[in-house]
């Protein structure tokens, strides 16, 4: 009698799934929109100065509101190793908001080594790009601004008043 209810049920699952009917169905690719900056993220400090947590044990708070302990802090013995064993070790670099050592990517460094030449981060940046002179010595038919002009513009001044009211004084 069990196995019956099994084969009951197997079919009500099967009348449920749906058929494919084709086969160029799209896929949605859930890692399009996913982002792993956010990933590290955890510290909601803000924008305030680290060395406010110097004194403490933790680093922050997490969208939990619990205390983020720092990471135990490496002596200068086992940072000399580090140094000399890891060939990445160049290129990493500690995040403070997260207290997580980041190795640096090619791109990364190629801006860093531009910056310090004194050149542009972006080796596609062109600082002399052509630049339109909208003030030239050309008079122009329209103007280059088409500002309304302000509504003080159509308020008498004080002087003309004073000379408007003399007229009418003389009349």
């Amino acid at each position: 009698h069990k196995d019956s209810e099994k084969k009951d049920i197997n079919k009500i699952e099967n009348k449920l799934k749906p058929k494919k009917k084709s086969k160029n169905v799209a896929k949605y690719d859930e890692y399009v929109i996913d982002s792993s900056d956010e990933e590290d993220l955890r510290n909601t400090i803000g924008n305030i100065p680290y060395e406010w947590y110097n004194d403490f044990s933790h680093i922050g708070y997490d969208l939990s509101g619990k205390k983020l302990i720092k990471p135990p802090k490496v002596d200068e013995m086992q940072e000399f190793l580090n140094k000399m064993e890891d060939p990445m070790y160049w290129r990493t670099v500690k995040d403070r908001m997260t207290g997580q050592n980041v190795i640096l990517t090619d791109n990364d460094v190629e801006s860093i080594q531009r910056a310090r030449k004194g050149k542009f981060p972006d080796p596609g940046y062109n600082p002399y790009e052509p630049f339109i002179d909208f003030f030239t010595y050309e008079k122009l038919i329209h103007p280059v601004t088409n500002r309304p002009e302000p509504k003080a513009s159509f308020i008498p001044s004080l002087s003309e008043k004073r000379k408007i009211s003399k007229l009418v004084a003389a009349i």
